[in-house]
This record gives C-alpha cells, sequence and structure tokens, in this order.
C-alpha cells in the first residue's frame, strides 16, 4: 500500500494518494510524506501536501507541509521562508500547541534567520509563561495520583 501510494503522489494523482493514504490515517501520511521528500527531493511531494490543505486545512497539515520543507526539501531556494509560512499558520490554527511555538524558534537558530531575536524572546517568554500553567496543572494531577514528581522549568529573574 506504501508504494502504491507514493506512485500516486510522484504521478500527480493526488486524490487517489488521498483517498488510499486517508484510511490509514495521520501517521502513515507523514511516513509517505518525509520519505518522499527524503527519498525522491521532489518538490511534488510539497504540492501534495498543499492540495490536502486545500481540501481540509489544517494545523497538522501546515506543520507537515513546513517539517517537509525545513528538512527533506531545504535544499530548494526558499524553502525556509515557505515552511516558516506553514509554520505560522499551524500556529494560527492551534494557538495552544506549545509545540508549534518552540518548532517556530528553529526559525531563529538557522543561518537565514527568518524570526529576529526581539520575536524568538517573545516566543520563549510566552513558552515558558504557559509552560508554569501546565507544570502547576501536572503537579496537581499528580499530587492526585499519589505521584509528587514535576519537571523544573528554570526562569530568568526578569520573566
Amino acid at each position: 500500500m506504501k508504494d502504491n501510494a507514493k506512485k500516486l503522489i510522484i504521478s500527480g494523482d493526488f486524490k487517489g494518494a488521498n483517498s488510499l493514504i486517508e484510511k490509514e490515517g495521520k501517521d502513515f501520511l507523514e511516513q509517505i510524506v518525509l520519505e518522499l521528500g527524503f527519498d525522491e527531493g521532489s518538490i511534488g511531494t510539497y504540492s501534495f501536501v498543499c492540495h490536502l490543505i486545500t481540501v481540509k486545512e489544517s494545523s497538522d497539515l501546515h506543520y507537515l507541509a513546513s517539517e517537509l520543507l525545513s528538512t527533506a526539501l531545504c535544499h530548494l531556494p526558499d524553502a525556509y521562508s515557505s515552511a516558516l509560512f506553514h509554520a505560522r499558520r499551524a500556529l494560527e490554527l492551534n494557538s495552544e500547541d506549545i509545540s508549534l511555538k518552540e518548532y517556530l524558534l528553529l526559525f531563529h537558530d538557522i543561518p537565514e534567520q527568518l524570526i529576529n531575536k526581539e520575536e524568538a524572546r517573545d516566543i520563549a517568554r510566552d513558552i515558558a509563561h504557559k509552560s508554569k500553567y501546565i507544570t502547576v496543572e501536572n503537579s496537581v494531577k499528580n499530587d492526585k495520583e499519589g505521584d509528587n514528581t514535576t519537571p523544573k522549568i528554570r526562569l530568568d529573574a526578569d520573566e
């Protein structure tokens, strides 16, 4: 089934590929897309994800497009800029997902530094702020279960 899905994507039969892949779920989709991206290095894989986004836009699909562009297809001109667009859109669609905010920081760490230092600091502060509440929430949950171990988060004095 995996090979059939890949062949459909490579040949541009996105509807056929989608109907085959949607039966298998999100993990299967991610595996197919990333494998094709790394193995073939083709922009067609990205086009397939864009097709899926036009069918039903979601944070997960934008994240997948961003991941594909920032890893397997990063050698293409302006791939990181497009990846940043998708990362930002994923966060817009799911603003409470801290992992998406953490992912955005990647775009400060790359040589192109698409996110400036000030924005990176703001994102990091927001992550730290939200992480405090998550830690408190987890602490209460763990106390109920009799486990008092909670992850420690270090905040700088100016936070």
